[in-house]
C-alpha cells in the first residue's frame, strides 16, 4: 500500500508539472528584444488547415524559421529578432502563398491570417507592399521609436532617452540643451516615480540598480546610452504589459540595436554646436555681456556586414563627444552684475568633458571631467573627476 500511495503521488506531481507546462509553450511569443507572428490558415472554403509548412526568412541574413499549423489550422512563429521578413506557406495541393516585407517589432505579437488556393506546390502567389497585420495577442499599451524617428527628432545630446516622453502617458522635465554630458532624461510614467521604470538593451537589464534612475544620481553612473545610429528601434511599454518584462510599475523601454547583415553598411557623422550660431540671451545682451561658451562636437561612426555570408555577422559603432560649456548656473552670475562691477574672473566658467559610448554589455561609459570655476573673489578654483 505504502509503494502504491508513493506511485499515485508522483503520477499526481508529474501530471500538474505537464499541465503547468501547456499554457507556457502557448503564451510564450516574444521577448525584450524579439517579437512573435502568429495567425490561422484555411482553405479558399474556409477550413482550416493542419500540417501547413509556415517559413519566416531574413532576407538581410537568409535566417529561417520553419513550423507547422497545428489541428486547428494555427501556427506560431515566437522569438523572432525585428527584422523585415518573407513569410512562406507551402502545402501539397495548394499553391504556394509568400507574404513580403512583413515587419516585426520588439514585444509584438502580430497576426496573420492566410487563405490558400487549390493547385501545385510550384505555383506561387506572392503578395508584396507588405502584409496587413494586426496585433491581437495583447493589449499591452505603448510607443514604438523607429530607426528614422530616433535619427530625425532633435537630440540636443543625441541621447535617445530625451524622446521617452513622446510616448502617451510619459512626461518629464524640459530638456537643458545648456547642460554639461549626457543630459538622461528621467521619465515618469502614468504618475509612476522615476524609479520605478525598467530599461532594458537587447533583452539584458541595464538598470542603474544604485538609485533607479535612467540618468546620473547621488554618485552613480546612469544606464547605457548607445550611439543613435546605432539604435534599429526602442518600445516603451506603459500600461498592461506582461509581468516578465517588469520589476516595477512604471514604463518599461526595450531597446534593440542593429546586426550586420550579408551587405556591408555603414555611416560617418560630426555634429556640431557652436556659440557663434547662438544669439546672445535677452538679459546677457541688456547688461552689455557677451555669449557664454557652448562648443559641442560629437563625431563617429558604425560599420556593419558579415564574416561568413549567411553564418557570421559582426556590428561596431563608435561615437566622441567633446563639450566646452560655459552655460552653467555659475555663469548666470553674470545677468545681475554690469561689466564694470565683475571681478576679473566673475561670470566665466569654463568645463570640458570626454566620454565614449558604452557598448551594450556596459552599464556604464568612461567619462572624464575638468572643470574651471572662478571664486567669487577672481581666485580660480580647479575641480577634476572621472568617473
Amino acid at each position: 500500500m505504502p509503494t502504491a500511495k508513493v506511485a499515485g503521488t508522483t503520477g499526481i506531481v508529474l501530471w500538474v508539472l505537464f499541465a503547468l507546462t501547456i499554457p507556457v509553450s502557448v503564451t510564450l511569443g516574444q521577448t525584450a528584444a524579439t517579437g512573435a507572428l502568429v495567425g490561422t490558415v484555411t482553405d479558399s472554403s474556409g477550413a482550416v488547415m493542419p500540417e501547413v509548412s509556415v517559413t519566416a526568412v531574413n532576407p538581410a541574413t537568409d535566417a529561417r524559421r520553419t513550423t507547422k499549423t497545428d489541428g486547428t489550422g494555427v501556427y506560431r512563429i515566437p522569438l523572432l529578432p525585428p527584422a523585415t521578413y518573407l513569410v512562406e506557406f507551402q502545402a501539397a495541393g495548394f499553391k504556394t502563398q509568400r507574404r513580403s516585407d512583413v515587419t516585426i517589432n520588439v514585444t509584438a505579437t502580430y497576426t496573420l491570417d492566410i487563405a490558400m488556393d487549390v493547385g501545385g506546390v510550384t505555383d506561387a502567389v506572392t503578395v508584396q507592399g507588405g502584409a496587413n497585420l494586426v496585433q491581437l495577442e495583447t493589449t499591452t499599451l505603448g510607443l514604438l521609436f523607429n530607426q528614422l524617428t530616433v535619427q530625425n527628432l532633435p537630440l540636443t545630446n543625441r541621447n535617445y532617452t530625451q524622446i521617452l516622453h513622446l510616448s502617451p502617458g510619459v512626461v518629464a522635465d524640459v530638456t537643458n540643451a545648456g547642460q554639461l554630458g549626457r543630459n538622461t532624461q528621467d521619465v515618469y510614467a502614468n504618475g509612476m516615480r522615476a524609479l520605478d521604470n525598467n530599461y532594458q538593451m537587447d533583452g539584458a537589464h541595464v538598470n542603474n540598480f544604485g538609485t533607479g534612475r535612467a540618468g546620473d544620481s547621488l554618485g552613480y553612473t546612469g544606464i547605457s546610452i548607445p550611439n543613435p545610429d546605432a539604435i534599429q528601434e526602442f518600445k516603451v511599454q506603459t500600461t498592461l504589459y506582461d509581468a516578465g518584462y517588469g520589476r516595477g510599475v512604471g514604463a518599461n523601454v526595450n531597446v534593440v540595436t542593429k546586426s550586420g547583415s550579408n551587405a556591408f553598411h555603414g555611416t560617418a557623422f560630426e555634429f556640431l554646436r557652436n556659440e557663434a550660431l547662438n544669439a546672445n540671451d535677452f538679459f546677457l545682451n541688456r547688461n552689455a555681456q557677451r555669449k557664454p561658451i557652448l562648443r559641442q562636437n560629437q563625431f563617429g561612426g558604425t560599420l556593419g556586414g558579415h564574416l561568413r555570408k549567411d553564418k557570421l555577422f559582426f556590428f561596431t559603432s563608435y561615437q566622441r563627444t567633446l563639450q566646452t560649456n560655459g552655460v552653467g548656473t555659475a555663469s548666470l552670475r553674470s545677468t545681475f552684475f554690469t561689466a564694470a562691477n565683475r571681478g576679473p574672473f566673475e561670470g566665466d566658467t569654463w568645463s570640458a568633458i570626454l566620454w565614449t559610448a558604452g557598448s551594450p554589455g556596459r552599464r556604464g561609459s568612461g567619462v572624464r571631467r575638468i572643470q574651471y570655476q572662478p571664486g567669487c573673489s577672481g581666485s580660480p578654483q580647479l575641480q577634476a573627476s572621472q568617473w
